[in-house]
């Protein structure tokens, strides 16, 4: 299998379903800056449900899923963090990022149960 990675630009929102299909790991390489340090991406439960491996800079909001999710502190690790996630995927990891998207539902969180 040949790596390639692939950046786009842009696409409708009813686009992204089919996007994320063909993605290998989902990634949130936010770079950090006082804003993202305040950041929660929402894209991470739409990732979370998908399954699929998620590589992510460590961002406060994010730490609390670090069972789920794979952090790097620096750019450079960014790489080796993709082949760690790919690495170790599983049917059980599949299930358990899956499994916390369920308890992080719009629904969930304003009820105040959100939970890794």
């Amino acid at each position: 299998m040949a790596a390639a990675a692939h950046r786009h630009r842009g696409a409708p929102y009813t686009a992204l379903p089919e996007y994320v299909a063909g993605f290998d790991v989902c990634t949130i390489p936010f770079l950090r800056s006082p804003l993202t340090e305040a950041t929660n991406p929402v894209k991470l439960f739409e990732y979370l449900a998908t399954g699929k491996p998620i590589v992510a800079r460590r961002l406060p909001e994010l730490e609390p899923y670090e069972s789920v999710v794979s952090l790097y502190d620096e750019p450079e690790e960014f790489v080796t963090h993709v082949i760690y996630a790919l690495g170790r995927d599983s049917d059980e990891a599949v299930q358990q990022r899956r499994d916390v998207a369920k308890r992080n539902t719009w629904t969930a969180r304003r009820c105040g149960d959100p939970g890794a």
